[in-house]
Order: C-alpha cells, then sequence, then structure tokens
C-alpha cells in the first residue's frame, strides 16, 4: 500500500539502510559514502518525472562521482499497485541506461517514509556524518505532466 513520507529537516541523520540492489548485492547507506557527500535520490520506473529527467540523472551522477559524491537510487513504491517498478523492471533499466550507482528496492517503503520522499523523484544530498543537507525535487517538470506519480 502507498504511503506518506514526513518531512526530514536539514541537519537531522540520514537512516541507514540494507536494501537490495539490482546487482544482486545488499547496499548500506554507511557502506556507499562518497569522500565529500552522498546523492540520495527516490526514484521509480513508471514515474513521468523521473522518465523526463532519468538521462540526466544519470550523467550527473557520474559527473557527481568525479568529485567525491557517492550516488544511490532508492526505489520505493508497492510493486503490487505499481507493476512497473517491480525489481525486475529496476533490473532492465539499469542495465539498459548502464546506472553507475546502486539502484536499490525498498520493500517495506521504511527508508522512503524516514527520508521524506516524495510522489516524484527528490534527492537527499548527504555529506560528513550523513546528516540530511539538501532536500528537493531533482528536477521540477510539474508544468510538463497534468498527472503524478
Amino acid at each position: 500500500m502507498p504511503t506518506t513520507a514526513a518531512s526530514l529537516t536539514l541537519g537531522a541523520t540520514a537512516p541507514d539502510f540494507d536494501l537490495r540492489g539490482t546487482d544482486g548485492r545488499r547496499h548500506r547507506l554507511a557502506e556507499l559514502r562518497g569522500a565529500k557527500a552522498t546523492l540520495v535520490m527516490f526514484i521509480c520506473n513508471h514515474c513521468p518525472y523521473v522518465k523526463a529527467v532519468l538521462d540526466d540523472i544519470i550523467k550527473d551522477a557520474r559527473d557527481l562521482g568525479e568529485h567525491g559524491v557517492a550516488s544511490v537510487a532508492i526505489m520505493p513504491n508497492d510493486t503490487e499497485a505499481y507493476p512497473d517498478d517491480s525489481l525486475e523492471n529496476m533490473k532492465r533499466i539499469a542495465a539498459a541506461k548502464k546506472f553507475s550507482f546502486p539502484y536499490v528496492i525498498d520493500e517495506s517503503q521504511e527508508v522512503a517514509i524516514s527520508s521524506a520522499s516524495t510522489p516524484r523523484s527528490s534527492c537527499n544530498i548527504t555529506a560528513g556524518s550523513i546528516r540530511c543537507a539538501i532536500s528537493s525535487a531533482c528536477r521540477d517538470h510539474r508544468a510538463s505532466f497534468s498527472t503524478p506519480c
């Protein structure tokens, strides 16, 4: 069942997670830390907002990696409600688009709820001790679409 997230305040400690990735491995935030920061993105396969910016997300993650910023994408949707967001479809998209970052599934939606994920793509940038430094929509394409994710 889809749920609604609370707001993560700036300076709050980012919640750790242990989530299954499209690469078959488990990933924890603590192990994904970049030298300077970590970009945590909440995306999904079916969302028109994400589809509109996915190539930009991939490019930005590669560019940021060169500057010590690690990236991870978390898919928080209920896959029964949104079958396009299944792990198998996540694997297909990550392979086809050649993601340079882990793409993980939040099956319980606990990470998304505790991190203030919104229905459209959102990004949390953590720095230093894994605290929320920025929380915003990746790109604002609301005017381009008439239906939400």
